[in-house]
């Protein structure tokens, strides 16, 4: 090998090497940004007021990326957290709302299929929370529904799994409340035989199907 093919290979090298280093740098730079970012977001995961956080379609797949379950504040703390929101597909974390008063929390989230986990408490009230929510197709809800307006009509592709751990989640105590589900969502996930035995778990419950 000549001198000059020496020099040359040696500036391939060279290059490849400080491309490489470029990037790596790059990417790392972006995690720890992205990092910062949603550290102060979130408050690093402590519990408060995610009224509007998300609305809008500022959010998309892409930049959303908490680092931490959404805990919001006990009043009005997760209100039009996403509302008018038509891009994002997946909350990713587990959303926490467990005080009262929060309003249209997903309301007209028209492309949201996944809500990985929903905590509430018996206390969480659910005024149009889901309403326009065409699109989504799983949501683990974990505690007690003990209040009225818990309405997912609107989501007529809502799996046999989401479905029964709603009914599940329906308090056994509760007496004049009603649960509105996607008539679809049930034809197309259970059997009529399967569908009446869980409804023989909360007969305190009026289960309107629409």
């Amino acid at each position: 090998m000549t001198v000059a093919e020496q020099i040359l290979r040696a500036k391939d090298d060279y290059d490849q090497v400080h491309e490489a280093g470029r990037q790596k740098g790059h990417l790392e730079g972006r995690e720890a940004y992205r990092s910062d970012f949603w550290a102060e977001f979130q408050q690093n995961g402590n519990c408060h007021n995610y009224d509007s956080a998300f609305r809008g379609d500022f959010f998309n797949d892409a930049i959303y990326n908490p680092t931490y379950p959404i805990i919001a504040s006990d009043t009005y703390g997760a209100s039009y957290m996403y509302m008018n929101n038509k891009r994002l597909t997946d909350t990713k974390v587990t959303i926490s709302v467990p005080g009262l008063g929060s309003g249209m929390v997903f309301y007209q989230t028209s492309r949201l299929k996944r809500i990985p986990t929903l905590e509430i408490s018996d206390k969480t009230t659910f005024s149009n929370w889901f309403a326009g929510c065409s699109a989504l197709e799983e949501m683990n809800v974990v505690g007690t529904i003990a209040q009225n307006e818990f309405n997912v009509r609107w989501s007529t592709g809502l799996s046999k799994e989401s479905l029964t751990g709603i009914i599940r989640a329906l308090s056994d105590t509760t007496t004049g409340l009603t649960v509105t589900l996607s008539l679809a969502a049930v034809k197309n996930a259970f059997t009529d035989q399967e569908w009446d035995s869980l409804l023989s778990t909360k007969t305190n419950w009026t289960v309107s199907l629409i």
